[in-house]
């Protein structure tokens, strides 16, 4: 049996490669399809390497040279330290499909993750974190309470940034950088800045 540091080191590598790993997929390269072999039908939390995805995963979001946001059509993807510059370039434009249609509880939210680094959700946040998550103006990781329930909490970039050695002023240009992005990505794979476009 491929112990979980086995799994988390050839996930690193496949990440590294490809510079985007979804987390769930059944036809695009992704962790689920690494470690079950073949294509999970439904939730892969009752697959047989359920277990084993789910820790693999979770140590990947504490790896410093990953980062997990939802890039890829919407799901959880993890990043390559490679296109950190990228993702933050586009994370942190403030571009029209990040704030149109913003709701007053995730602006008031951003604000105060602006002004503090890091905000927990609560039950009456959990719209706002979800919109701060999809048009990445956040980086969101789940930590487990003391009641053993999980918590999503919330880090702003400038934070995240300054954990990974990044630059906030030395970025790329973000048309530049979402097309970066989109080549790391399965062709024709819908982005976060295309959900939006024809709304804005």
């Amino acid at each position: 049996m491929t112990s979980l540091a086995a799994w988390v080191a050839r996930a690193r590598d496949e990440i590294e490669k490809r510079g985007i790993l979804l987390m769930a997929d059944a036809t695009h390269p992704s962790l689920t399809l690494l470690i079950a072999g073949e294509p999970i039908k439904g939730s892969w939390w009752g697959h047989r390497d359920g277990k084993m995805i789910f820790n693999v995963g979770s140590e990947l979001g504490e790896d410093l040279g990953v980062l997990c946001v939802p890039l890829v059509a919407g799901k959880l993807s993890f990043v390559d330290r490679r296109l950190f510059p990228a993702l933050l370039a586009v994370a942190t434009e403030a571009a029209e499909w990040q704030r149109t249609g913003l709701s007053p509880e995730a602006k008031a939210l951003l604000k105060a993750l602006r002004k503090e680094g890091e905000a927990r959700a609560v039950p009456e946040t959990k719209a706002a974190v979800k919109e701060l998550e999809t048009r990445l103006l956040a980086l969101s990781r789940s930590e487990h309470t003391e009641t053993g329930a999980h918590q999503k909490v919330l880090t702003a970039w400038t934070v995240v940034a300054a954990e990974r050695g990044i630059d906030l002023s030395d970025l790329p240009d973000a048309e530049a950088a979402r097309a970066t992005l989109e080549a790391a990505s399965p062709a024709g794979a819908r982005m976060p800045w295309h959900k939006r476009r024809g709304r804005a």
